[in-house]
């Protein structure tokens, strides 16, 4: 069965006291994998993980990754008590020596040093919600990806089949045609020479080849689309090298309708992992 390179996943979490956020997966067609993140620069650190975990599921396609925050995601502040209760202790005992009757001021303590801390809340976040969130979109993503590939299945599945009509109705209606000009040819030198420019055998039981090899192919788990496109590729060859033979407008027909059907399943296999 195949699977598609096109899809969309995204999983939203409430993170209590933090704030919302959404992570979404987009992904299209590609020659090999390619992973691009939009991540707020705050989160940049978890792009080795997040790329990690496609290349374990995914083998092709160009996937887009961003990360929305609602606004709820400032940082906050928080006191240092350890540190207030230190300077307070130092400030007292400077008070002493100085015998100043004085107590520390409170608006001077909190604008010491280190006594008010801005912490992001980004940072409160454990990694591991953040890997399930992923996965969680990744899983919508791959099961977009299969139910896409199902269709492409489906599709090509009935081209095959179309082929395999196309090719028994030119391989008969080739034979007439060698047989009716055979008829017209008197000299057995010529017949022999023609018989033998005109046999397509060969190229006949390579496209059967390719063609079984092709439906074996694609009825596998994970069906490569390099490898199918590879077995299109070697059944186009052979077609033209058909239509080159051709003696008959008939199988011309014929050649013209397999070429165009081996064109669309390559259209199709662009789009399958």
């Amino acid at each position: 069965m195949f699977n598609s390179m096109t899809g969309f996943g995204s999983a939203l979490r409430d993170l209590k006291g933090i704030g919302k956020i959404e992570l979404q997966l987009r992904s299209i067609n590609q020659r090999f994998l390619e992973t691009i993140f939009h991540l707020p620069e705050e989160f940049a650190y978890l792009e080795d993980m997040f790329r990690a975990l496609i290349s374990k599921r995914l083998s092709r396609g160009r996937i887009n990754c961003s990360l929305r925050l609602d606004g709820s995601f400032m940082d906050k502040s928080i006191f240092d008590e350890a540190r207030l209760f230190a300077y307070h202790k130092q400030l007292k005992r400077l008070n002493q020596k100085l015998d100043l009757k004085t107590p520390p001021d409170l608006g001077l303590l909190l604008s010491l040093p280190g006594v008010m801390v801005t912490r992001p809340k980004y940072k409160e976040i454990p990694l591991a919600v953040m890997r399930s969130l992923f996965n969680r979109a990744l899983d919508k993503l791959i099961q977009q990806r299969k139910k896409e590939g199902a269709a492409l299945y489906k599709d090509i599945k009935g081209r095959i089949q179309k082929l395999n009509f196309y090719l028994a109705k030119l391989e008969e209606r080739f034979r007439r045609a060698v047989s009716q000009k055979v008829k017209n040819i008197a000299n057995c030198e010529e017949k022999t020479s023609f018989l033998k420019g005109s046999d397509i055998t060969e190229e006949l039981v390579r496209i059967k080849f390719h063609l079984k090899n092709f439906t074996q192919q694609m009825n596998k788990n994970g069906a490569s689309g390099k490898e199918l496109d590879f077995i299109t590729q070697e059944l186009a060859r052979e077609a033209n090298t058909v239509g080159a033979k051709s003696i008959d407008a008939l199988v011309s027909g014929y050649v013209v309708k397999i070429k165009s059907e081996i064109d669309k399943i390559r259209e199709q296999l662009q789009n399958v992992e």
